[in-house]
């Protein structure tokens, strides 16, 4: 099964496309390597999700057949290892991600504020 289908049947991330960003953006790691959302998630790997809000490590338990995985039986997937949730003001910005400065719009993907676009 696909790690970001996983991710979100086990309701780690709750929505699949959060979870492809997630693993494209190398928040998630399988057995301490970064790896891409089609990753094949097998019994025994180790999860870790270290998203700006809460950070999970987790152990994969077994790989659900289908989908939908009742609620009550995600134990039987999973055994999460660790979770915390973060203080959201102690999240850092990457220049990115910075807010526009007080009274200032910020620009459009692709833009640089230096009269063109990026290239």
């Amino acid at each position: 099964m696909r790690l970001d289908l996983f991710l979100k049947l086990t309701r780690i991330i709750k929505q699949r496309t959060l979870a492809k960003q997630a693993c494209d953006s190398g928040a998630v790691t399988v057995n301490g390597a970064t790896v891409k959302p089609g990753v094949a998630v097998q019994q025994g790997d180790r999860l870790r999700i270290d998203l700006p809000s809460y950070f999970v490590e987790a152990e994969v338990l077994e790989v659900p057949q289908r989908g939908n995985v009742p609620r009550g039986a995600i134990e039987r997937y999973i055994r999460i290892l660790h979770r915390q949730t973060k203080d959201p003001s102690s999240y850092v910005f990457g220049k990115e991600d910075a807010p526009a400065p007080p009274g200032e719009k910020p620009l459009p993907d692709g833009h640089t504020g230096e009269g063109g676009q990026e290239g």
